[in-house]
């Protein structure tokens, strides 16, 4: 019986601990959109301000922006 309970503890302890320990960041934008201050065409190289949040528990690293 005793075998048991640690076999089960084991197999709980096995199954928990990676929803446990997972860490990941969670980008968050509150603003969704981009004003620019005047028009642009195209091929001109433009610049927007814009603000991310880290929701996630982990540091969150942006290494290159793309448009899309």
């Amino acid at each position: 019986m005793k075998n048991k309970k640690i076999f089960f503890s084991i197999i709980l302890f096995m199954i928990l601990v990676p929803f446990l320990v997972h860490a990941e960041p969670k980008v968050n934008m509150p603003q969704t959109r981009i004003e620019f201050e005047k028009p642009f065409f195209q091929g001109e190289v433009i610049q927007g301000v814009f603000e991310l949040n880290n929701d996630g528990d982990s540091v969150l690293i942006i290494e290159r922006v793309d448009p899309g």
